[in-house]
């Protein structure tokens, strides 16, 4: 692996000392040359010179920096979502570049239980939010996840409701115009489930989307969240089910309460149960490389 940092000050040879940083994970040296190598009467240093060759990816590494952003949520923030879609100018649309629209949801107003959850949305990285022309859900009802993914010439954004409804199954609803409009969708068939946080709901793309509940039910979609079925109704595990990621279209793992992890090789035709983390804690949160890679991260503060 060949590192390329620039510096603007300070030491050279402290490594986290850049401001930018390229990095070759498959590098060799195909050419090699030299310079002043003769003796001479001046101050000429002897130089070599090396050609290198990587193969892809090439990864581009800059600081971070951080700033506060001013939202609007009355309550606590659940989860985000960002649009990681680029496209070109087109006649009367500008320029779309990655994480410029996104959005937001948390919990509804606190001691205002006859008010309605916002979502909130930003179409300039962040720089301005403004709440939805309309709120999906009934008053009361929290929203504990959003992805959003590009549909159509356009995008879809879904949210899920995160708070029990004993007369109905689990909710999500959908919006193609950044939530002037909100379609609503009920998610299976068995009255009380809901996602219970953000990694509950998880778009690879608009043909696979997964869902999963405080029952340990899996949901998919492959029409962009307009029709849900049911690949697993607990039987994996019956734990509440905290979040699931796909690596690719065939591999995802999912993880929740009682150290549960659950895994599917076939896109979720069969899920099976794995070796408990051994955290004896909740899996809040799950991410799958491959087949055979995962990383969780558990309630007690730690990752495996």
């Amino acid at each position: 692996t060949f590192f390329v940092n620039q510096s603007e000050t300070g030491r050279k040879d402290t490594f986290t000392n850049y401001v930018r940083s390229w990095i070759l994970g498959k590098a060799y040296i195909n050419d090699r040359g030299a310079t002043d190598l003769a003796m001479r009467e001046t101050d000429n240093t002897s130089t070599m010179t090396f050609g290198i060759t990587a193969e892809p990816p090439l990864y581009r590494i800059f600081k971070k920096a951080t700033a506060r952003q001013s939202v609007g949520l009355a309550a606590a923030a659940n989860a985000i979502s960002f649009l990681n879609d680029v496209r070109c100018a087109s006649g009367s649309s500008p320029v779309q570049r990655a994480c410029k629209i996104g959005f937001v949801v948390g919990d509804g107003p606190t001691g205002s239980p006859s008010a309605t959850t916002d979502v909130y949305y930003t179409t300039t990285y962040g720089q301005a939010w403004a709440a939805t022309a309309a709120d999906p859900f009934a008053a009361g009802e929290i929203i504990s996840a959003v992805t959003v993914f590009p549909f159509g010439t356009g995008r879809r954004v879904i949210i899920a409701r995160g708070t029990t409804d004993v007369a109905n199954p689990a909710e999500i609803a959908y919006s193609d115009d950044d939530g002037t409009t909100w379609t609503l969708v009920n998610v299976g068939s068995t009255n009380g489930q809901f996602v219970q946080a953000a990694g509950g709901l998880f778009a690879l793309d608009q043909n696979n989307i997964w869902m999963v509940t405080n029952s340990g039910y899996v949901y998919y979609s492959e029409d962009a969240g307009v029709t849900w079925t049911t690949q697993d109704a607990g039987v994996a595990t019956a734990s509440t089910l905290w979040a699931v990621h796909f690596a690719d279209n065939l591999v995802g793992f999912a993880g929740g309460a009682s150290d549960d992890v659950i895994r599917t090789i076939d896109g979720g035709v069969a899920w099976s149960a794995v070796t408990d983390v051994g955290a004896t804690s909740t899996v809040n949160t799950i991410f799958a490389l491959n087949a055979q890679k995962a990383w969780v991260g558990t309630a007690n503060g730690r990752l495996y």
